[in-house]
């Protein structure tokens, strides 16, 4: 009785407010709690083809951490890549690649007790060749996207990067480490112009920015070029002039 009660309401407040992340997860858990696996799925998969949510970020954790739970490692990645879909914040490709590192009981493990004190069982378990394979790929899609598709979002590049290194420190070889490495970019100190309301200069200003391998590598090439251009054209002058 006080079940079905408990469902009607629920269903009436989310006629109402179909955003509301905090209701759809409410009600998840309570048919989580009742045992209800196919009731819960339902329910995550109403709650994420909303048009307008107010914190989907906090839903599709809830929804990933549910299948985890549920020892289901080929629907979670699936969720993973239906979420990449609408977002490619960084966060989401680090979670994606330490989800496809790390064994499945332990994120289970974590997921239920985020916030207890680590303890003998927190050690780190090695992840299988196949894992880190499916890891890497996942880390080397994210850099591809950042550095091919989204250049502007230096910083989340080098977040990315960051994480991929720690990864290979810890489980790779030391060439998986330095071809990681390797990528990191130098960090540089810039000027740039400070403006008012009115579009008026009205100062300078420091910043920092990235220059990744790639971008330095293009700088000298292209300095190469004007230098064999200009040797051309003062040769072509003095043949010229000797004639």
């Amino acid at each position: 009785g006080n079940v079905d009660r408990c469902r009607i309401l629920y269903g009436k407040y989310l006629e109402v407010c179909p955003s509301s992340c905090d209701a759809w997860c409410k009600f998840a858990d309570l048919e989580k709690n009742l045992g209800e696996v196919d009731r819960t799925r339902a329910i995550f998969e109403l709650a994420v083809q909303q048009t307008m949510l107010d914190k989907p970020e906090i839903l599709w954790k809830m929804y990933i951490d549910f299948e985890i739970g549920e020892g289901e490692r080929v629907r979670a990645r699936d969720l993973y890549e239906r979420l990449l879909e609408r977002t490619k914040h960084v966060k989401v490709w680090i979670s994606f690649a330490r989800f496809e590192s790390v064994p499945l009981h332990k994120l289970a493990l974590e997921g239920e007790a985020e916030d207890q004190e680590a303890g003998e069982d927190d050690q780190a378990e090695a992840p299988t060749y196949d894992m880190q394979q499916k890891a890497r790929e996942i880390y080397k899609r994210a850099y591809h996207f950042f550095r091919d598709t989204a250049t502007d979002m230096k910083e989340e590049c080098v977040m990315l990067l960051e994480a991929w290194k720690a990864f290979e420190a810890e489980f790779g070889t030391a060439e998986s480490l330095k071809e990681v490495e390797a990528k990191m970019p130098r960090q540089v100190k810039r000027r740039r112009a400070v403006r008012d309301e009115a579009g008026e200069e009205v100062g300078m200003e420091e910043y920092y920015d990235y220059i990744f391998a790639d971008e330095a590598g293009a700088a000298p090439n292209l300095k190469l070029l004007q230098a064999a251009y200009k040797w051309k054209k003062q040769k072509v002058a003095d043949d010229g002039g000797n004639e």
